[in-house]
């Protein structure tokens, strides 16, 4: 069967136009079917035939790496946050420019510290801006995430009570 095939029963499947026995053998072909797509998959996911292709092959559940990504990302904004709130709780004292002290912004040399500090204090109003839009994604991510795994987790209960 081809993906186009696969896709035509699919598509026929959830606009109702399947006999009970025509749905078994769907079911069966997405059971053994290499093919994928997006409806699909989607379609494997709602039979919880998904649930049963994972748990056929090993017993040890697979981990996607989207969800480590989404870890990794959490763990890095956590840090950078960390490092931010301790220097502004322990901030370092105000440099004070010297006749030693040279200030390169752009490849440029500045001689003016107060110019240098109001440019440091704006890219750093930018970063802290751009972190919480990150923080505000990975908590939609997570949020997200939450969502499917309890869908899945639904899906898996009521195939176990069929």
């Amino acid at each position: 069967m081809t993906l186009q095939q696969l896709e035509l029963l699919v598509k026929a499947y959830y606009e109702c136009e399947l006999s009970r026995s025509e749905e078994e053998e769907l079911r069966k072909v997405l059971l053994t079917s290499p093919l994928h797509s997006r409806e699909i998959d989607l379609c494997r996911l709602e039979m919880g035939i998904e649930a049963s292709m994972r748990n056929a092959g090993t017993s040890r559940k697979p981990t996607p790496v989207r969800y480590w990504l989404m870890i990794a990302a959490s763990v890095a904004l956590l840090l950078g946050i960390g490092s931010t709130l301790v220097n502004r709780v322990n901030p370092s004292p105000n440099p004070t420019m010297t006749e030693n002290t040279i200030v390169y912004i752009s490849g440029k040399k500045v001689q003016d510290y107060a110019y240098a500090k109001k440019l440091a204090e704006a890219n750093q109003a930018e970063s802290m801006a751009m972190l919480n839009e990150m923080l505000n994604q990975a908590k939609a991510e997570q949020e997200n995430c939450n969502m499917t795994l309890t869908k899945i987790s639904t899906t898996q209960k009521n195939n176990a009570l069929n």
